[in-house]
């Protein structure tokens, strides 16, 4: 592995860190395997908005979801994209775990 791919590597790791560190992450991380690809999907979303905005909110996530949503056009990518939607909507800040 060169200096390079070493840094890229820390890189992602400490971003992986970081999300696993965020409340929303570890809330939803703790989703059954029935769900596992919307928390695959929740995850990236994560990620995404983390490296993009430093800071992740709800609102953030509908967002991104959202945007997701309206640019895809397969039908399994939809349903998943649906569920973690309505994960997201269904859980607030007020609510046990947060």
């Amino acid at each position: 592995m060169s200096h390079n791919d070493s840094m890229v590597s820390n890189s992602s790791q400490s971003m992986t860190d970081a999300v696993n560190q965020t409340g929303i992450y570890q809330h939803y991380s703790k989703v059954s395997e029935l769900y596992s690809s919307e928390a695959e999907v929740l995850g990236a979303a994560i990620r995404l908005i983390l490296a993009n905005k430093g800071t992740v909110t709800h609102k953030a996530i509908i967002m991104h979801l959202i945007n997701q949503l309206e640019t895809t056009s397969d039908v399994v990518q939809l349903d998943i994209l649906r569920g973690a939607l309505e994960m997201v909507v269904g859980m607030t800040p007020d609510d046990s775990g947060f």
